[in-house]
């Protein structure tokens, strides 16, 4: 985990065990200041996104929007699965 935070990761995906990195801070291997980044950059993105004014998914859009046919064959092709 200090690896992949000294390597600028901002967020774990799935993570959900934060004491971890809560150790890493309490023995000093990590900074508070470098969470304190990550956390403000995540932060940012999620206020640039709007999820601070409305967090809840438009459920039509959404069935609308997941698993269209053509964005599934883009993912195949960006993921080198041609």
């Amino acid at each position: 985990m200090k690896k992949i935070i000294e390597a600028g990761c901002d967020q774990y995906g799935g993570e959900s065990c934060p004491k971890l990195i809560v150790a890493l801070l309490n023995v000093g291997k990590v900074q508070e200041k470098r969470i304190d980044q990550y956390v403000q950059r995540i932060l940012r993105q999620k206020f640039l996104l709007g999820l601070f004014e409305n967090p809840y998914v438009d459920v039509e859009k959404a069935i609308k929007t997941v698993g269209k046919k053509e964005w599934k064959t883009l993912g195949k092709l960006l993921k080198g699965d041609h």
